[in-house]
């Protein structure tokens, strides 16, 4: 099992009541899925990476159920993408959160891709779901990355509200000062 590489995550991905690290490279496009309450693409120009993030709501009122049944819907559509491989699924701790569960697969016909997904609540029935997609060649360099990713989600459910300037991430610095209340 590879260890988990953070000294390429530079940047921190703020959204609405959670965050994550992601490389310094990566180009952000926000609200690309309009059937999520949130959900943002990002692509790392240095190494085929693909992160997707999206906010949703649990449609399972059993509360117990929110967060394995969303990861659950989500990796089973991955069925009508060639089908997939199953290399890993259960519960993991994640920062703030109080129900998290991750899945590790590789899925598709052809050209094939790798995936580390995390689903954490964020609040009530709102999930978050942070997904790392690589081509399984590449899996030696880009697994160890891919799991600096989804280790650095961080739930808030204190943050929750409009981001008033906009912009959604910030440049990490070992030394740098944030503003009070804004550590990453």
């Amino acid at each position: 099992m590879s260890e988990p590489v953070t000294d390429r995550l530079t940047r921190v991905y703020r959204g609405d009541g959670f965050r994550f690290a992601y490389p310094a490279g990566a180009h952000v496009e926000h609200d690309v899925d309009q059937r999520t309450l949130e959900s943002a693409v990002l692509t790392d120009h240095e190494e085929p990476l693909l992160i997707a993030v999206a906010v949703e709501e649990s449609p399972l009122a059993t509360r117990a159920l929110q967060v394995p049944g969303l990861l659950g819907a989500l990796v089973s559509k991955y069925r009508d993408k060639g089908g997939y491989e199953e290399l890993w699924f259960g519960a993991v701790p994640v920062d703030g959160s109080d129900s998290a569960e991750a899945a590790e697969l590789r899925y598709g016909a052809g050209d094939p891709r790798h995936a580390l997904i995390v689903a954490a609540r964020i609040a009530g029935p709102e999930i978050v779901t942070v997904q790392v997609h690589f081509p399984p060649s590449t899996a030696e360099e880009n697994r160890p990355l891919a799991l600096g990713i989804v280790e650095s989600l961080t739930v808030d459910p204190d943050a929750i509200g409009p981001v008033s300037t906009g912009d959604r991430w910030d440049v990490i610095h070992p030394d740098a000062a944030f503003p009070p209340g804004d550590d990453p």
